[in-house]
């Protein structure tokens, strides 16, 4: 596990209305970098649509969890999650559907996965 943060605060007169509210600030950005067993993407990834409705459904404490594939190979994917606090980041970890899908599911089909956390700085803000 790599512990990290990412950029300082943006300027507010560099940069205005790009800087993130006190609240946003403490958003835990969670970076998980999968390699996939040859031959295994296509049930990694359906295990990982499955949680993806759970995680919205009974997660309040996650307000962003996206899995991407890389264009050039099957077998690498990158898990994008922003967590409003540690808490919640934790809470994640425990649910029923953790357990049973990433961790009973995805894990067992890896050759590799790697974790970095950061804290959300500077960006745009998505539409609520």
């Amino acid at each position: 596990m790599v512990l990290g943060t990412s950029l300082a605060l943006a300027d507010e007169h560099l940069y205005p209305g790009q800087a993130f509210s006190a609240k946003e600030q403490q958003l835990i950005v969670l970076i998980a970098r999968y390699t996939v067993k040859p031959g295994q993407s296509a049930a990694v990834l359906a295990a990982l649509a499955r949680m993806a409705p759970l995680v919205a459904e009974y997660e309040p404490g996650c307000v962003s969890y996206q899995v991407c594939q890389a264009q050039d190979s099957a077998d690498q994917l990158l898990l994008y999650e922003q967590y409003v606090d540690e808490a919640a980041l934790l809470a994640h970890r425990e649910t029923a559907h953790f357990k049973e899908l990433i961790e009973g599911t995805v894990v067992p089909l890896l050759e590799g996965r790697e974790r970095e956390f950061y804290h959300l700085r500077i960006g745009v803000p998505q539409a609520h």
